[in-house]
This record gives C-alpha cells, structure tokens and sequence, in this order.
C-alpha cells in the first residue's frame, strides 16, 4: 500500500529535521507513526501520526508509541 503524506515537506521544513521521513512504530489504535529520519534528538522530538488519506497530526508528547522493533514476536 502506497500512501502520499500530504504537506508532510512542510511538517520537516517546519521542525528543521531533515528531508525525510522514518517510520518510528505505530500507536496502540494501529495507526502509523513518523518521525524525522535523522539521528539527531529530532526522532524523539518530533512525531506525527499517520492518517489513511496521507494527513499527518502531530503525535502529543504522552500519546503511546509501539516501536517497530520492540513487538514481542511468539
């Protein structure tokens, strides 16, 4: 699946973190949650969740992240 992120340019532009995007987990609603792809303290700071039409809204500082790499798989 393919999703275009809408002004998603202008969330980086705006945060000044970079030109891309990573995805950094999703949240316990299963929806998908980006961070700046950068090494800098930038993943943390900023987070955006991911809409089905591309929208991004700003992920608030206590909302619950799932990592992509910290799923217990069985």
């Amino acid at each position: 699946m393919e999703i275009d992120v809408l002004k998603g340019w202008s969330c980086l532009r705006a945060v000044n973190c970079g030109a891309s995007f990573a995805v950094a987990g999703t949240t316990n609603a299963g929806e998908i949650v980006l961070e700046p792809n950068t090494v800098s303290r930038c993943r943390i700071d900023h987070r955006w969740v991911l809409d089905s039409a591309g929208k991004l809204r700003d992920m608030t500082k206590n909302g619950v992240l799932v990592g992509v790499y910290n799923a217990h798989i069985r």
